[in-house]
């Protein structure tokens, strides 16, 4: 059930496995136009609600009832498949895995790290090999604008667990118009879309002390900041009062640093904060707003 006057649904599959139902408020949630980003919501890459009267009359695809028997296929987008079109090299030039211009060595295996160049268009035009697979379901990499932490250029994000802004689509994987033209393929082939999330954390670009001291865990809070002032999150997380800065997790079985540190090259929300709170509601329920995907996979 989904898009009711009373509630939504998550499917969380994973670290948390289970549907969760959550009240929902009618129509959409009010988003500031700058959250969106560059272009603010005439962007072509902002992740827009599909209820554009805002009175929940867009006829929205229902999501499945029971998911024991779908056969739920994983995939990457960045790996998946590609249109022909590599929008990696026009948007994040560096990015790309062929990319020669900084020294970096991209040989194999150091590719792996890199983008790739697959793109929702690419995925669009594999349906039929889904559907010839027997896949109900796709899982399918995130799908909110990613950006790459600035202590280390190693690895970009193709993986799309670094968020930098929740209101847009990745440039990487194409325009919203092309996101939603993928979900509504797959769910006239009868493929549900699931979404891969990450709300517990973004991109890397604050911390505490030097670079080298943020890669210890602490509880020392004074030290805060951004690593460059003219490179912070964006809107409304551009704040350091949404997140916590106890350092990066170096023991995984010592309490309460695996509790309260950051995955390493990650900033962690604090969710513990109201804004913080409220702000990530808004954000995942404008995802299922926008995009009319049947599910998330919630990650971290």
């Amino acid at each position: 059930m989904k898009k009711t006057a009373k509630l939504w649904r998550f499917l969380c599959i994973g670290l948390v496995s289970a549907a969760v139902l959550t009240p929902l408020a009618l129509a959409n949630e009010e988003i500031d136009s700058s959250w969106y980003g560059e272009g603010g919501a005439s962007s072509v890459y902002a992740l827009k609600s599909r209820d554009v009267n805002n009175d929940n009359s867009y006829p929205y695809t229902p999501s499945p009832e029971q998911w024991r028997d779908r056969n739920i296929y994983q995939l990457f987008t960045d790996r998946f498949a590609t249109d022909g079109n590599n929008l990696v090299k026009g948007y994040k030039p560096r990015w790309d895995c062929e990319y020669t211009g900084d020294g970096l060595n991209r040989n194999y295996p150091f590719n792996r790290n890199y983008h790739h160049g697959g793109n929702w268009n690419g995925l669009r035009m594999q349906i039929p090999y889904l559907q010839g697979m027997g896949v109900t379901a796709v899982w399918i990499s995130g799908v909110q604008q990613n950006d790459q932490g600035v202590n280390d250029q190693r690895w970009t994000p193709y993986h799309q667990y670094h968020v930098d802004n929740f209101f847009r689509c990745d440039p990487c994987m194409g325009t919203f118009q092309d996101l939603k033209n993928l979900i509504d393929a797959l769910h006239a082939a009868g493929i549900a879309v699931i979404l891969d999330v990450a709300p517990n954390h973004m991109c890397d670009k604050n911390g505490w002390g030097t670079i080298e001291e943020d890669k210890g865990f602490h509880w020392d809070e004074s030290g805060q900041h951004w690593w460059y002032n003219d490179n912070k999150h964006c809107a409304p997380f551009n704040d350091l009062a949404r997140f916590h800065v106890n350092g990066t997790i170096n023991n995984w079985d010592q309490s309460p640093e695996n509790l309260m540190g950051q995955f390493k090259g990650t900033d962690d929300l604090d969710q513990d904060d109201s804004l913080t709170s409220d702000y990530l509601y808004r954000a995942f329920k404008n995802l299922i707003d926008a995009t009319d995907c049947d599910g998330f996979r919630v990650d971290a």
